[in-house]
């Protein structure tokens, strides 16, 4: 279940935990990538918004990851493989 899980945020950027540590709280999480595609840190949005919202909040976060990755000096072509 774990390994399906890691790839399936690996595909779409981003990883979700809907209402597994809180009742009533979200969160979407992306990584962070420094040189040698290493992580260095993430991005974490954590509240109270819709299970509807992580199609447009999941993707949103990855980009911001992915810019950041990128000033880093990341490759991002490799940040998922």
């Amino acid at each position: 279940m774990l390994r399906e899980e890691l790839t399936r945020c690996r595909h779409l950027g981003f990883g979700q935990d809907m209402r597994e540590i809180m009742l009533r709280v979200n969160v979407i999480s992306a990584p962070i990538l420094g040189i040698r595609e290493r992580m260095v840190g993430c991005i974490i949005l954590l509240g109270t918004f819709a299970e509807s919202m992580v199609g447009k909040y999941g993707p949103q976060i990855a980009d911001i990851t992915n810019q950041v990755s990128y000033k880093l000096r990341a490759d991002i072509k490799k940040k998922f493989m």
